[in-house]
Formats: C-alpha cells, sequence, structure tokens
C-alpha cells in the first residue's frame, strides 16, 4: 500500500468515524450504518510461547496485569484436595505466583444455597473471571452452582466488584432481561470498558460497559455463543435477533462452524474483541476469532498456539505493552496487538 493510499484511507475514516471496537463506518443519506473492511497490517495472530507462571496449575485462572511484570492469578482451586470450588487469588510476575489464599467467604454468597449432603464445597465456585479497570477498581464474574455433582442450580453468573482485588463485594446473581431465566454457561470472560455511557445501548451492545460471552441455553433458545450486556454490572441483556431469540455470534465459517464453544475467554483492544474457545472438552485445539463491533466475528486462526491443557484460556490486553496476554492451564503466551480485518 503506497503512502497516498494510506493517506486517502486516513482521511475517509476521519469523515466517516469508526463504530465501537475500533471498526470504521460509512453512513450514506437516509442509510443506516455499515460497518466496512480494514486492512490487516500484517499476518495472522503472532503467539509467543512465554513459558510456564509456576504456581499455576489449574484451568479457571483469570490473569490481571497491575504493573509492569506485576500480576494477580485467580483461581477456584487452591491446588489442595479439598480446596476446590472457593475463590482464590495469588500475586508474583510472569515467572511465578505466591500462595492462593482465598477473596471469597462462602458466607458472602447469600442466594445460592449450599446443598445438603454435597460431597464438595458449596456452593460450588466454578468458572471465573476478572478485570481491572483503567481506574484501578476490580469487577468479577463468577459461575457458581450449588454443588459441583450432582448439581439442582446449574452455573449461575455472579457479580463482584472489589476497590483493591484482594476484599470483594458480592452482590448476588445478575438480572438477565429483568429475570432470572434458566442459564447454562460456562465462561471465562469478562469485558469492562469504563469509559463507556452509563446508559444502556441496546442498539450497539459493543458500546456497553460490560460485556461477556456464552454458549446460553435459556427459554429464548440456543446459542453458541451469546452476548450479554449492561451499562451497572447487575442487569444485564441477551443480543437478540429478529425474532426474539437469543443471537448466535458464533461464526459460519467452515473453519470453525462444527465445533460447539465453551470455557469461552475474551477481551477487548482498542482495535477490537478477541475470543478464544477450545474446540471441544477436552481440548485438541484452541478456536480464535475477531470482531471490530462485538458482534460480527472472522476466523483469526483455527489452530491457535495457545491451547495447552483441556480448557482452553484466559485473556487480558495490557495497554502499556500492546500485548494480549494469554493463560492456558499455567502456560503463558503474548501477542503484539495489531489492527484486523472486520471481515
Amino acid at each position: 500500500m503506497t503512502s497516498r493510499t494510506l493517506t486517502l484511507a486516513s482521511t475517509l475514516l476521519l469523515l466517516v468515524g469508526t463504530i465501537p471496537g475500533g471498526g470504521s463506518i460509512l453512513r450514506a443519506a437516509g442509510e443506516g450504518v455499515v460497518a466496512s473492511p480494514q486492512a490487516a497490517l500484517g499476518p495472522g495472530p503472532n503467539w509467543t510461547d512465554d513459558g510456564p507462571i509456576h504456581g499455576v496449575k489449574s484451568s479457571y485462572t483469570p490473569l490481571v496485569i497491575t504493573g509492569p511484570n506485576q500480576i494477580r492469578v485467580y483461581s477456584n482451586s487452591n491446588g489442595k484436595g479439598n480446596g476446590d470450588g472457593r475463590w482464590y487469588m495469588a500475586s508474583g510476575t510472569f515467572s511465578r505466583v505466591g500462595a492462593f489464599t482465598q477473596v471469597l467467604s462462602p458466607s458472602q454468597i447469600f442466594d445460592i444455597p449450599v446443598l445438603p449432603g454435597c460431597a464438595y464445597n458449596s456452593p460450588f465456585v466454578r468458572t471465573n473471571a476478572a478485570v481491572r479497570g483503567p481506574s484501578g477498581r476490580y469487577y468479577a464474574l463468577l459461575h457458581i452452582r450449588d454443588c459441583y455433582t450432582p448439581t439442582n442450580t446449574g452455573d449461575i453468573p455472579t457479580w463482584l466488584t472489589s476497590d483493591d482485588g484482594v476484599s470483594w463485594t458480592y452482590h448476588g446473581r445478575l438480572i438477565i432481561d429483568g429475570g432470572y431465566p434458566g442459564v447454562g454457561g460456562n465462561s471465562n470472560d469478562l469485558i469492562v470498558q469504563e469509559d463507556k455511557p452509563a446508559l444502556l445501548d441496546p442498539v450497539n451492545p459493543g458500546n456497553n460497559r460490560f460485556l461477556y460471552y456464552d454458549t446460553i441455553y435459556t427459554s429464548y433458545g440456543l446459542a453458541k455463543m451469546a452476548l450479554l450486556f449492561s451499562a451497572d454490572g447487575m442487569n444485564w441483556f441477551q443480543y437478540k435477533d429478529s425474532t426474539g431469540q437469543v443471537a448466535d455470534l458464533w461464526p459460519s465459517d467452515p473453519q470453525v462452524s462444527s465445533y460447539t464453544p465453551g470455557f469461552i475467554a475474551a477481551t477487548n483492544t482498542p482495535n477490537g474483541f478477541h475470543v478464544i474457545s477450545p474446540d471441544t472438552y477436552p481440548a485438541t485445539k484452541n478456536l480464535h476469532i475477531f470482531s471490530c463491533d462485538g458482534v460480527h466475528f472472522r476466523v483469526l486462526d483455527p489452530n491457535s498456539k495457545t491451547q495447552n491443557g483441556p480448557k482452553g484460556t484466559n485473556l487480558v490486553y495490557e495497554g502499556a505493552t500492546g500485548l494480549v496476554h494469554a493463560l492456558s492451564t499455567g502456560e503463558h503466551y503474548s501477542m503484539m496487538e495489531q489492527l484486523w480485518s472486520c471481515n
């Protein structure tokens, strides 16, 4: 591409603006918004295997970056035989973290009952996501069930916040579409955009403060990958199609269309939204997809280098370095973010 072409493209983007997540938009008189493709500046995802983070062994381990080479890892396991199903945190570096300490007491979980006779910890924290916003405030979305197995509740999404990432406030079950529909999900993701308006944006769901992707089974139907969005963290809405069914955002591309995602990991960058899911359980490969607006996804890599272990990965974007980090059953990977084509 010549410098003149780049100049013209830059001018066009200035004239037509952008959509949430970084895609450009074209609007003609009397017409709606149509996403236009961006030029990809480079090859496909180029992940580097940075080696293990010693002390991290399990799969549900959201990674939070607190400073240069300073991290926190959250987990539903402390690595001990009787510790699974609680919520823990460990601090350290990209090389090693210390011991996991419990940061959520079972007594704080006021709306999911203890299951009598459960052979495991009850209630049981399963998949979890934790994010530190630019303000320094922490947010978490935990899927909790009454018992690991058998369970009468399934995985219930819940909301937590913290000023320091150590002392957490448990706010309870997510209110979804005004109620508590039966939601069966197992995601590892939460996207926080503190700069977005406090008012809900149902037209452009990627333009909301809080998002997460999940495999959803509800009264509204089945979606391989649904999007839920919120302005306040407690009241959530499922993104639906024109028929009122939960919109399925999983790409129809034959490279990934035959798979049903699970243990979904996601993060956003100035360029858009990255999602990685294993192909099955136990995973044989990770599927990496991308969207400029949070709704329309394309395949970046049908066999991501981030696959390690049976349950996918955990993602976080580090704005200070421009790196996307993945943590897959203790193995750390990083990728320099770049512009990607929207379609």
